[in-house]
């Protein structure tokens, strides 16, 4: 009896809590006021919910050359994500999967892939 009233318990604290949920961090390059950019953000947040999972985003303001410096507050700040989604816009990925492999964060290319030298440096998944 003491055992299933432990898992109910622990059932009700693993379904309930939003802080065992899987978290997620988008580094948007657009504009938050953009039309397309926002809408890539709300299909990932929709997909997130429907996952049961957190997202975060945070945008560059087309600023490609703020993404790393971005990417490394974010992660400064805490929490680390759990999964990192980043967007090889004008060619930024290198440093942003270098800022993720330090902090060991399994990382998403969305939208565009690696260049063939990209894939050179960092290889296929």
């Amino acid at each position: 009896m003491n055992l299933l009233r432990h898992l109910c318990i622990l059932t009700l604290l693993l379904s309930s809590s939003p802080s065992w949920a899987i978290s997620v961090l988008l580094v948007n390059p657009g504009k938050e006021s953009e039309t397309f950019w926002v809408s890539v953000s709300q299909a990932m947040a929709a997909a997130a919910k429907n996952l049961g999972m957190e997202l975060r985003v945070v945008y560059a303001e087309r600023d490609h050359l703020r993404m790393p410096s971005l990417l490394q507050q974010t992660l400064d700040q805490g929490p680390k994500p759990d999964y990192l989604i980043v967007v090889n816009e004008r060619q930024m990925a290198p440093p942003l999967l270098a800022i993720a492999e330090r902090a060991r964060i399994p990382t998403l290319l969305a939208l565009n892939d690696l260049t063939p030298e990209q894939v050179k440096q960092f290889g296929r998944p």
